[in-house]
């Protein structure tokens, strides 16, 4: 699925169990911003705001994926 922010595929990568609950609202919030950008301030606090910290982001312009590692 592509978003209006050109993101195919997010990903969550840490030990923390809430991490699946957690992938609604980033497609979510994916499908609402416009560009890259937005969706990438507006996901950083969305994590922000569960307590948890991006360790690593990766992107892939190829296929749009996006996969953050987390911690918290």
């Amino acid at each position: 699925m592509l978003t209006d922010s050109g993101i195919t595929n997010i990903r969550l990568r840490g030990t923390n169990p809430q991490l699946s609950t957690m992938l609604p609202g980033l497609y979510n919030i994916s499908a609402q911003c416009g560009s890259f950008g937005s969706f990438m301030d507006e996901a950083l606090r969305y994590l922000s705001s569960a307590r948890l910290s991006v360790m690593t982001l990766e992107y892939h312009a190829g296929t749009r994926e996006i996969t953050f590692l987390v911690r918290g």
